[in-house]
């Protein structure tokens, strides 16, 4: 590989993060920036978990060693899990690695979802890391929604 420059422009103001990879890796589709040309690119079937979260019925792999670059809306936070347990809102997720086990579940009764948002997130296990964004874009939408005229 030779030297250059690189400039990267994600869709949404916040953080950048780039990683010497050498694991399996499951970014959200829009997290993912770019790779090493070695970084395969696959997807993995995520089943009802994924869907029902709002990532999809795939999620996106990225396997070798290698540089990857992802972004974030706001900032990104790593989060080291060593044999434990993390409960993470879904749309606060930017990628976990291999190795982890996780669940979707819904967080708090009924009546929460309703008033303080859809309550939906993962629940990961194990040990590996996991990557999260201090902002939700979905939450900002709603925030803004109201704001917006519609065109006539």
């Amino acid at each position: 590989m030779g030297s250059g420059r690189l400039g990267l422009s994600p869709a949404l103001p916040g953080d950048i993060i780039h990683q010497c990879f050498r694991w399996s890796l499951y970014p959200q589709s829009g997290s993912y920036l770019a790779s090493s040309p070695n970084i395969e690119i696959d997807t993995k079937f995520g089943g009802a978990k994924t869907f029902f979260g709002g990532k999809g019925l795939f999620l996106i792999k990225l396997e070798g060693e290698g540089d990857v670059f992802l972004s974030s809306f706001g900032a990104i936070a790593e989060i080291d899990l060593n044999d434990e347990r993390i409960i993470v809102d879904n749309g606060h997720l930017v990628a976990f690695t291999e190795g982890l086990e996780y669940r979707l579940t819904k967080l708090g009764s009924i009546k929460s979802a309703i008033l303080g948002g859809e309550g939906k997130v993962y629940e990961f296990s194990g040990t590996g890391k996991i990557y999260i964004q201090s902002r939700s874009f979905e939450l900002f939408i709603g925030k803004i929604l109201p704001y917006i005229e519609p065109k006539k």
